[in-house]
């Protein structure tokens, strides 16, 4: 999202629907990566900080992203 924090909010929550439904987490998770730009040096790679989300935070996510661009 180049740093924009409009478009990141736009993409998290449309990656979070589908066909106007909500999707579960774990289809989301497959859908929408938060790349860390650093290497994690135990694994030799960068951590995809989606799955460290959990259920309450990708809800409340949504819900702050919902209430912030005005979406009904």
């Amino acid at each position: 999202n180049g740093g924009n924090m409009i478009k990141a909010f736009q993409t998290f929550y449309s990656s979070a629907h589908e066909n106007g439904r909500q999707v579960p987490l774990e289809a989301f998770r497959d859908k929408y990566k938060i790349i860390d730009p650093g290497i994690n040096v135990k694994f030799l790679d960068h951590d995809n900080f989606s799955y460290v989300l959990k259920e309450e935070g990708y809800q409340k996510m949504l819900e702050i992203i919902k209430n912030y661009l005005g979406y009904d």
